[in-house]
């Protein structure tokens, strides 16, 4: 699935969750963890991808990362920081990919 598709998807599932703060880690981890190939996993994916590519922050992501290892450790960091997913799932998503893929100074 292309990586529009994914974000169309996304979008679309979000707008039918109900509030903006219905958005926390708690409604991402249980997407994220949903079995794989899911509508709910396809989401996760979605909005990972669609986080990421809009964010400003600035990583060192190897060049052939792919979709699936962002979503792989989003998904880690959501499972092992529970106290954390009374935050905005945004905010998660780029917690998760900075600690994993930051720049060494």
């Amino acid at each position: 699935m292309t990586n529009a598709k994914l974000i169309i998807i996304a979008l679309l599932a979000v707008s039918f969750t109900g509030p903006a703060n219905a958005l926390d880690g708690n409604w991402l981890k249980g997407a994220c963890n949903a079995p794989y190939g899911t509508q709910d996993n396809g989401v996760c994916d979605g909005y990972i991808t669609g986080i990421h590519e809009m964010s400003t922050t600035r990583l060192c992501l190897p060049p052939d990362v792919t979709n699936t290892q962002l979503m792989d450790v989003v998904t880690r960091y959501l499972n092992g920081h529970p106290e954390r997913l009374n935050k905005k799932s945004r905010i998660l998503v780029q917690d998760a990919i900075k600690q994993a893929y930051s720049c060494k100074k």
